[in-house]
């Protein structure tokens, strides 16, 4: 029953986003569908990824998808997109091209959402790479993080921007992404695990009416308590349970749900049906786990510095992040 319902409110939602005029939060559901591309959309997605702007990871895990979906309708839109991503610096490095730096400086990389975008796409670009004979500068360093990360994940059954509203939806679009595109079947169930925990979490602190903003979250803007509309999640909690304070309506989310083979499984759905009581859930490692879980792993301990953001926004303060970062980047 679960199941039927989740299929039906995505088919509800793709005729409802079909119907509505095209916005940003629409090109992917448009280009899988009707196999149209917005061209002033993708224009800016190129601007922003080859001015290697500070919010070039949004747009990079949509440009991501658009290359991996099979129609040939959108040949042209992705050959743009390759010639966009061929020089692109996925992860903090010095080289660029011909030995030129890579203007890093903007780019957000050590927050978890953020890392995530990165990788994911790092990882899908290499893959695409590989098949293709395309210039790359995500390659077998890369795919090393995403996999070390991805495990960090899995071994703590979770994420640590937990219940935000705010940056949760970023991290599930891109692991959808590596659950739809990525080859390999180990990445494709670690995605899997962590899509169904966090989804799982979210519909745990959810009310009858669908709204899950109110509960203890790691990183949430604090006006977003005082508004249970317009919030990006809303529209993932209304696929599910058919309850939001939210009409149905394009958002970033459901953006990718809506062109994904991923589903909410009937377990996921039943529990929050069924649950009643109090959730708690653990933002970080332990300290000990948090020395050793990078080890062995065979990553530079340079490159994986952003991996420990988490630690030292709970633990530390901010100048002292600011501080670890900026001598990671004199360092290299």
């Amino acid at each position: 029953m679960a199941a039927a319902l989740y299929e039906a409110n995505l088919h509800a939602h793709v005729k409802q986003v079909l119907q509505d005029e095209p916005n940003k939060h629409s090109v992917l559901t448009h280009a899988r569908h009707t196999a149209v591309v917005d061209g002033n959309e993708l224009g800016r997605y190129c601007h922003v990824v080859r001015n290697v702007d500070d919010k070039a990871d949004f747009v990079l895990i949509k440009m991501i998808r658009l290359l991996y979906f099979s129609d040939d309708a959108l040949l042209e839109a992705q050959s743009q997109i390759d010639q966009a991503l061929a020089d692109f610096p996925f992860w903090i490095r010095k080289e660029k091209g011909g030995g030129e730096y890579a203007p890093i400086e903007k780019i957000i990389f050590w927050s978890e959402n953020h890392t995530f975008m990165f990788l994911s796409s790092a990882y899908l670009y290499y893959q695409r790479s590989k098949q293709l004979g395309l210039p790359s500068l995500a390659g077998e360093r890369e795919e090393l993080l995403l996999r070390a990360y991805l495990d960090a994940h899995v071994a703590f059954e979770g994420v640590y921007e937990i219940l935000s509203c705010t940056y949760l939806p970023y991290t599930i679009n891109s692991l959808l992404n590596l659950f739809d595109f990525a080859e390999d079947n180990t990445i494709k169930e670690k995605a899997k695990f962590l899509l169904d925990k966090i989804i799982s979490q979210l519909l745990l602190v959810c009310n009858v009416d669908g709204i899950c903003n109110l509960a203890a979250s790691a990183r949430q803007y604090p006006a977003f308590r005082f508004r249970n509309t317009g919030h990006n999640v809303n529209q993932l909690i209304q696929l599910c349970t058919g309850k939001s304070s939210d009409h149905v309506q394009a958002s970033s989310v459901t953006d990718f749900l809506l062109t994904s083979s991923y589903r909410v499984s009937d377990q996921l759905i039943n529990e929050y049906w069924m649950f009643s009581g109090f959730s708690s859930q653990r933002v970080n490692h332990e300290t000990a786990a948090t020395r050793e879980i990078y080890e062995g792993t065979g990553i530079d301990p340079l490159d994986c510095t952003p991996f420990y953001w988490y630690v030292l926004v709970l633990n530390f303060d901010k100048r002292s992040f600011f501080l670890c970062v900026l001598i990671y980047l004199m360092v290299l």
